[in-house]
């Protein structure tokens, strides 16, 4: 394996300098993978990312990972895996350290990781700190990206513009190796900051137990029951459609995988439910909908009628519409002024307003008649962290015990 030592002058400033020795040459052989996998296992914390395609496939096409620990970084060829019979595996060992709930793995936005490795591998990583979660946490913003958080904590500078990169190419340029090894190198001393960081404001324990959502299986299987189940409660479809709207989601996400092809390229969200809501009787009819597949259409026309006609006879029953009468206008106004209370507090306490209510559980708060901010909490529209964080603080500005006022051009708190 070819290897350098990284140094980083940009990052003097901040006095972090990285001392991380980052192997450029793609692992390929079982003794290397072995090698690194017996150092892995000997951490704390590591981190992993990876590259893959998925512009023309349903699966995304996992190509290359990157791993790294405190010392050293690495690029695995993760392609032979999947595509030489004989390897299959190939990275066994790595999977396994993946898989060690004693390691905490950090990633950034991993939702996609954990998605390549479920895809293509059937395993999730365990113990996964996302450190664009941990950001979110700390008030450096929201879905903010690996490189600005490199900046802004560490005072390191990495080069970006390689996101639609054709990953499969063999060998990989030198270019893109020191790209691909910059998202990594550098991770485990921002996760080890971060996780200062939380642990100095009490967060940490919710940053894990938001992170270990990424370790949520049904993310990556939705079934056909969720999906139909989700569209119809967008209320585009009466009661009555349901079957035939099933019944068409099925036959979509039955074929993408056996095509392996983007559902968009088959038939997307909104051209099913057209579908479900016209009902086409025959080839002419059916041949009107622009955005289905015209290759499907020209082979399976017949297939998609008869999903149709067992929708309409199915005696499926569709799934309970909730649904709360719009806010009035007084309603509307106390709706704004909790954002802007929220915001203030979002401030205060350096943390992402989502963090403490998502807007779908604004209104429910505003019409609650709750006598604890625990009761939101019973009832889903407070996560605990953040009841105890502003719970009591909340509770108190919708029930007229804190009022907003102006000071000098400046929103301030007073009590009433």
């Amino acid at each position: 394996m070819v290897s350098k030592q990284s140094t980083n002058t940009s990052s003097k400033e901040r006095g972090f300098q990285s001392s991380v020795q980052v192997h450029e040459e793609l692992v390929q052989s079982e003794k290397d993978i072995q090698k690194i996998a017996d150092h892995l296992k000997t951490q704390s914390i590591i981190a992993f990312d990876t590259e893959f395609i998925r512009e023309t496939t349903f699966y995304p096409k996992l190509e290359i990972i990157q791993v790294a620990s405190a010392s050293e970084a690495w690029l695995i060829d993760a392609q032979i895996a999947q595509e030489d019979p004989e390897r299959k595996a190939f990275l066994d060992p790595i999977l396994e350290v993946f898989q060690d709930p004693k390691i905490i793995k950090l990633v950034h936005a991993g939702l996609g990781d954990q998605e390549c490795l479920y895809t293509s591998f059937g395993v999730l990583a365990r113990n996964v700190f996302d450190t664009a979660i941990g950001a979110s946490l700390c008030g450096l913003g929201d879905g903010i990206g690996l490189a600005n958080l490199l900046k802004t904590l560490l005072g390191v500078r990495i080069k970006k513009g390689h996101a639609r990169t054709h990953w499969s190419q063999r060998p990989l340029p030198r270019q893109l190796a020191k790209y691909a090894l910059a998202d990594v190198e550098y991770l485990v001393a921002l996760g080890q900051e971060l996780i200062e960081k939380l642990k100095s404001l009490h967060r940490f324990e919710w940053t894990q137990e938001l992170c270990s959502q990424l370790e949520d299986q049904s993310l990556f299987e939705q079934s056909p029951n969720q999906i139909a189940e989700r569209l119809y409660k967008s209320g585009k479809i009466t009661p009555n459609d349901y079957g035939v709207l099933l019944h068409l989601v099925q036959w979509r996400e039955k074929r993408v995988r056996q095509l392996n092809i983007p559902k968009k390229w088959l038939a997307s969200d909104s051209v099913i439910l057209d579908i479900a809501r016209v009902q086409p009787k025959n080839e002419k009819e059916l041949h009107h909908f622009r955005g289905l597949n015209r290759g499907e259409l020209k082979k399976n026309s017949a297939i998609i009628l008869e999903q149709i006609e067992r929708g309409k006879k199915s005696s499926l029953s569709p799934p309970k519409r909730t649904k709360n009468p719009p806010p009035s206008v007084s309603e509307t106004r106390v709706v704004d002024l909790l954002k802007c209370y929220l915001g203030i507090l979002s401030d205060e306490h350096q943390i992402a307003p989502r963090h403490l209510v998502s807007t779908d559980h604004l209104l429910p708060l505003v019409r609650s008649q709750a006598s604890s901010s625990q009761a939101w909490v019973d009832r889903g529209w407070l996560s605990q962290g953040a009841a105890t964080l502003v719970g009591e603080t909340l509770w108190k500005f919708l029930n007229g015990k804190i009022q907003l006022a102006v000071d000098q051009r400046q929103v301030k708190l007073i009590d009433a």
